[in-house]
């Protein structure tokens, strides 16, 4: 479960990272983060899966809390997986062809 928040994470780093620098992405990723999560990991995600994304401003702060329970569908990553991502980084995890909705871990 930590390798799975790790990669969650870097994952987060890389798409805000992205947003940060190119404005006509950040848009992008702000009307239909969904759409935009799918194409730059090559990824179609489970259609029952919500992703939103915010902009904070200056005098606001969002505090995101974790889910309270797994749910009984999220499955561990397999050895296969694991050996795809280990040391890699993001950018290795989805050129591989890795898909984060087979794991679970998204």
């Amino acid at each position: 479960m930590e390798r799975q928040s790790q990669m969650r994470k870097q994952f987060e780093t890389q798409i805000t990272g992205k947003a940060m620098l190119d404005p006509v992405f950040r848009s992008r990723l702000l009307k239909n983060p969904k759409e935009v999560v799918e194409i730059e990991t090559g990824i179609r995600l489970p259609a029952d899966l919500n992703i939103t994304a915010l902009e904070e401003h200056a005098n606001e702060v969002y505090l995101v809390l974790p889910v309270k329970e797994i749910p009984e569908t999220a499955e561990e990553l397999t050895e296969a997986d694991l050996s795809r991502v280990e040391g890699g980084g993001l950018n290795r995890i989805m050129s591989d062809g890795w898909t984060c909705a087979e794991s679970g871990w998204f």
